[in-house]
């Protein structure tokens, strides 16, 4: 379709991954699991879909030179660095009023950068068909994924009944979006059969997502158009600073989609994972005999079901088990794997510590 645009969101911090993730290269810009960083492999992605002049990047100000490096064939205006992270629907917002500025026909689909998706060809198709089905029901749409257990790391969104497909997929009316659950709720939506994993993947006309922004967030679709004003002229640069420190902190689906006249969502057909863990990461390396996922100069004895990464010389470990051990040139993290999600917790202590805060 030549009026798909896509814009990639890639300013979060990857906290998880600490302490190979880090605030001057977040999860998105490493090479975790290949030769090509998260963000190369989703643009990648996009190859055969939409052409490179359609592909926006929004990112944190301080990685826009990162981007560029990693991303060739993008135009500078197509590379957005914010000034403050405030969230996606600010994000979003700015994304789409320039898109329209382009195109105010255009089709905006949204896509985070740090995702694993295969076969490319599913993905492709089911984009296709969600973006026709955005234009016939002025709707907003998303990408619903089959929950494989009761994760308490994900959104979810129940469905109810299904509407007339433009192709291969179905496609279901939204009735409600749900936060990440504890694990007794996160059981009964699995059981229930209706509820499914957020992708954070939206389809939708620019035209319909900036009326729905208007309603719902004024004051960001105001200062949204304000930067959309002053792009490309002398004051772009002090509008987008100024604006984004106008902008309510505010995500996409709470702010908009939980709102919304008219949502539809779609089974992805494709395989997917957020990759959004040191946990979630282990199936992409190298495994031993003992359920052990390792990268790196990895010697383990007597070491069971651990995952241990080393990008700084040999790490041995001896009569362990259950264990994520990450040696960097000047970090080592070594933690249980069941308390994988508060590793942001720990680094949020970290801050605190100022004599340590250069290991942020």
């Amino acid at each position: 379709m030549k009026n798909l645009h896509v814009l990639i969101m890639a300013g979060g911090k990857g906290e998880r991954f600490w302490p190979q993730s880090r605030e001057e290269t977040p999860k998105q810009f490493l090479n975790l699991k290949g030769s090509k960083s998260l963000i190369e492999e989703t643009v990648d992605r996009l190859k055969g879909l939409v052409q490179p002049s359609n592909i926006w990047i929004l990112t944190n100000e301080a990685h826009v030179a990162l981007v560029r490096k990693l991303c060739k064939g993008l135009k500078k205006d197509q590379i957005i660095g914010e000034p403050i992270g405030k969230d996606t629907a600010p994000c979003i917002a700015v994304a789409a009023s320039l898109i329209a500025r382009k195109d105010k026909n255009a089709v905006m689909a949204v896509l985070p950068a740090d995702h694993t998706i295969a076969p490319k060809a599913k993905f492709h198709q089911i984009l296709r068909e969600s973006a026709v089905m955005a234009q016939k029901e002025e709707a907003l749409v998303t990408l619903g994924i089959k929950p494989k257990t009761p994760h308490t790391g994900y959104g979810y969104i129940q469905i109810k009944k299904s509407i007339a497909s433009p192709g291969k997929n179905k496609f279901f009316h939204v009735q409600a979006f749900k936060e990440k659950p504890d694990l007794a709720k996160a059981k009964k939506y699995v059981k229930k059969g209706s509820f499914y994993w957020n992708s954070g993947i939206f389809i939708w006309n620019v035209a319909t997502i900036l009326n729905e922004i208007k309603r719902c967030l004024p004051n960001i679709y105001k200062n949204a158009q304000k930067i959309e004003k002053a792009w490309g002229k002398r004051n772009q640069q002090a509008t987008l600073k100024k604006s984004f420190q106008a902008f309510e902190k505010i995500s996409i689906d709470y702010g908009v989609l939980e709102k919304a006249n008219k949502v539809l969502m779609a089974k992805a057909p494709f395989d997917w994972d957020d990759v959004g863990s040191w946990v979630s990461l282990s199936k992409y390396l190298k495994q031993d005999k003992k359920g052990n996922a390792q990268s790196g100069a990895i010697l383990a004895h007597e070491t069971k079901n651990s995952i241990l990464v080393s990008t700084n010389g040999l790490v041995a470990t001896l009569g362990v088990k259950n264990l994520i051990v990450v040696s960097t040139p000047d970090v080592t993290l070594v933690a249980h794997k069941d308390n994988e999600q508060e590793i942001k917790q720990l680094l949020a202590t970290l801050k605190k510590q100022k004599s340590l805060t250069q290991h942020l």
